[in-house]
């Protein structure tokens, strides 16, 4: 019988590139109300372990599970549909559409068929203003995502990843200072409600940690994890 507890469940995950094995016998358990840390060093499998999860890669063997049930995201999308989203280094936003397109891209508000149907921009605008105001930005959400600088791009795909609810939240080591403290208080704050974020992070010393993967919140809990398994050829102990 399985834990009620545990939010996400990888077994034996593998997945290979030509000329390397990048993911070998991967575990990973991620239960609800925590916030985890998942280190190691560059090119250790950390991204690919994470762009398994999220529907980037297909994995080429084992198992993932969310709350219970078995599961095989085929693309981000799908993914955020399941409740697993991310927040990658890169924005990922697309430059020819608006500020409020890219945030709601995938999940558009609509109109009803009597008033004509298609997607309703009114409240698409609505949505991402709040959004963003909730990091604290007032920018127009109408101009095109290419002409905004890196940081603000960075802000706006956080803004799309925190919108979906997500029951798991990945974060990327490297996010922006402004964008890193408000997944902060975001991941205590989904903490709190049974949610489970981990962040990536590279290896840098015993003790460090993330400076966004510190939650207060007495519901959650911060811990190190190392996959167990081989990343990249790197053996690593059984997560605990």
């Amino acid at each position: 019988m399985s834990d009620p507890g545990i939010v996400l469940e990888a077994r034996d995950i593998a997945r290979a590139f030509p000329g390397v094995q990048a993911l070998a016998g991967v575990d990973l358990t991620l239960r609800a109300g925590e916030v985890h840390a998942l280190m190691g060093q560059n090119g250790a499998g950390k991204s690919t372990l994470i762009k398994v999860l999220t529907g980037v890669y297909a994995p080429d063997a084992g198992t993932i599970k969310l709350l219970g049930e078995t599961l095989r995201p085929t693309s981000p999308l799908h993914a955020q549909d399941l409740g697993i989203s991310a927040v990658h280094q890169e924005s990922h936003l697309l430059p020819n559409l608006t500020v409020a397109e890219n945030i709601c891209a995938g999940r558009y508000p609509r109109r009803p068929w009597l008033r004509g149907g298609g997607i309703d921009w009114r409240e698409t605008h609505r949505r991402a203003r709040e959004l963003l105001a909730g990091l604290g930005l007032d920018i127009d959400v109408e101009q095109l995502a290419g002409g905004l600088p890196a940081a603000l791009q960075q802000l706006a795909a956080v803004a799309r990843a925190v919108s979906t609810d997500a029951r798991v939240l990945s974060i990327a080591d490297g996010i922006p200072g402004p964008a890193a403290s408000m997944l902060a208080r975001r991941s205590r704050r989904a903490a709190s409600k049974g949610a489970s974020s981990a962040s990536s992070s590279r290896a840098r010393s015993a003790s460090s940690r993330p400076s966004f993967a510190r939650p207060r919140a007495e519901a959650a809990s911060t811990t190190v994890k190392r996959a167990r398994g081989t990343t990249s050829g790197i053996a690593t102990p059984k997560i605990s």
